[in-house]
């Protein structure tokens, strides 16, 4: 079981703008088959989007945690080949919580960075919009059916406070430790994978309405702006 890393990234922001240019989503071609699937009902907004084929496939994995500090994920292409390669050519998984479908679809089932990604079965992405919807067995079929699961950055503290103790949790525990499936973050995402995650839920105590900073935590680190919080995923190391 191996951990790769962003070293090369600068210091992620914790509550970082999430990835997303719509401009990139663009026809794939008629041999794309592309399923848009929504639900929504009592509150509750889950989004399921997949690219490729709408048949499951079956692939040997191998374990892998890639944590990526942030930025553009063109930077760091050489890690998202190693964990599509490490899927075995199966089924992609993109878990967000901002409320976007995002890019990644084309971006990693076309290769439209042209980084020479090997060809997978398909691209889902599940959007999360409340607790709810981690219970929801559309999110959680999706989970359990992936060879790669990737968390988009966004913010933290939703991916711990809707993942935590529901079914969407007890998949993604199924697939990485029972299954060995690759599993990655960049910035929120990645904060997610980190063992104890620093969710700022809070803003700062010096800048009302501004993001905790590092001269805040320096001058109170025991301060209860300083919201770790140890329940949120440990990939294998």
């Amino acid at each position: 079981m191996r951990l790769m890393t962003g070293a090369h990234f600068t210091t992620p922001s914790y509550r970082a703008q999430p990835k997303c240019a719509p401009t990139r989503i663009g026809v794939l071609g008629a041999a794309v088959s592309c399923a848009v699937l929504f639900w929504a009902g009592h509150a509750s907004a889950l989004q399921v989007y997949r690219t490729g084929s709408p048949h499951d496939a079956a692939t040997a994995t191998s374990s892998l945690t890639c944590l990526a500090g942030g930025g553009s994920d063109d930077l760091w292409a050489a890690g998202w080949r190693r964990m599509l390669e490490l899927s075995g050519g199966g089924d992609v998984v993109v878990v967000r919580a901002d409320g976007e479908r995002g890019d990644y679809e084309s971006w990693i089932y076309a290769d439209e960075g042209g980084h020479r990604f090997p060809r997978v079965n398909s691209v889902t992405t599940v959007v999360l919009d409340a607790r709810r919807d981690a219970d929801d067995p559309r999110a959680v079929e999706a989970v359990g059916n992936a060879e790669m699961i990737f968390f988009a950055g966004g913010d933290q503290s939703r991916y711990v406070d809707w993942i935590h103790r529901t079914g969407f949790e007890r998949a993604l525990y199924a697939a990485i430790f029972q299954r060995s499936v690759p599993v990655g973050g960049t910035s929120a995402g990645m904060a997610f994978l980190a063992g104890i995650d620093y969710t700022g839920r809070f803003s700062s105590p010096s800048s009302p309405g501004g993001w905790v900073s590092s001269e805040d935590v320096l001058a109170d680190p025991s301060g209860a702006f300083v919201d770790l919080n140890p329940l949120v995923l440990v990939g294998p190391l």
